[in-house]
């Protein structure tokens, strides 16, 4: 009789035609413990059985969060994030199906990458999120790390929410009960550049978006105190009113637009803009 698996509710060598099933060759062996075989029998049956090879041995969790450590974090700390993006995406499609704990070493770092690139791959006539969502659902659930997948979810586009969100992440991934401190420094690394993208994203935004704002929304769009805006559109040639707490991006010629790639936004985008981001900062 073939090697095979015992299907709860079935009897013992309870016979199946192979054409029952969508693939007669693929062995199910990870949470359910099934299998269907190409051995048949003569009149052409599955044969559901129990299984008497041994199973394969599982690499050490510890082992493989190590390994996938010393190929990320110089990709990582070199900023190179495509080459880690590809890297990660390669490793995480030949990995188990399962939600093993030791996929954090590369989904989180996938998922940030994704976000410092401003590259969530959006899926056509779904949620402009759904692909960082399904990305996220693959991790695990296990704790301690839970509480980061639930704030990695919550991450959006939202800007009084952002910063205070990636604050929260910084001190999970730095805590002693994270899964693994090498991990933990590279989300840090990257939670650190995703913050400088973004802010450096909202900020050319800004100069596009507005002719004039307050002092005090663009402290909620780039979540930064009053001096440090104030020192930030000052290097960047932006004047400021003391007196109505006012600030207006630098005037800038055509010639030196197009020479730093800035293109105005149309009227209409402008104010679709504008009406978005303010409808989201009273929600």
């Amino acid at each position: 009789m073939p090697s095979t698996f015992t299907e709860p509710g079935f009897p013992r060598a309870h016979r199946l035609r192979a054409s029952d099933f969508v693939c007669s060759t693929r062995l199910w062996d990870a949470s359910d413990s099934l299998a269907v075989v190409d051995n048949l029998d003569a009149a052409g049956y599955c044969i559901w059985g129990t299984d008497s090879r041994a199973p394969a041995a599982a690499p050490a969790p510890q082992s493989v969060v190590s390994d996938h450590f010393t190929q990320i974090f110089p990709l990582a700390t070199e900023k190179k994030y495509k080459e880690l993006i590809r890297l990660a995406e390669l490793n995480d499609y030949g990995a188990d199906s399962d939600r093993s704990p030791t996929r954090l070493a590369l989904t989180t770092p996938l998922v940030l990458a994704y976000l410092i690139l401003d590259d969530l791959q959006v899926v056509p006539l779904a949620s402009p999120y759904s692909a960082f969502r399904a990305t996220l659902l693959c991790l695990p659930s296990q704790k301690p790390s839970s509480r980061c997948w639930h704030q990695l979810w919550i991450l959006e586009r939202k800007y009084a929410n952002v910063y205070s969100r990636t604050t929260e992440l910084l001190a999970i991934t730095s805590g002693s009960d994270f899964l693994d401190a090498n991990l933990g420094a590279i989300l840090g690394l990257m939670l650190n550049a995703f913050l400088e993208s973004f802010r450096t994203r909202t900020f050319n935004l800004l100069k596009k978006a507005y002719t004039s704002l307050p002092v005090s929304l663009a402290q909620v769009y780039l979540g930064l105190g009053a001096e440090e805006v104030l020192s930030a559109a000052a290097s960047d040639g932006w004047s400021y009113d003391a007196s109505t707490q006012i600030l207006t991006p630098a005037q800038r010629s055509a010639s030196t637009q197009l020479a730093n790639g800035f293109t105005p936004f149309s009227t209409l985008a402008t104010f679709d803009f504008v009406a978005n981001s303010v409808a989201k900062l009273e929600t």
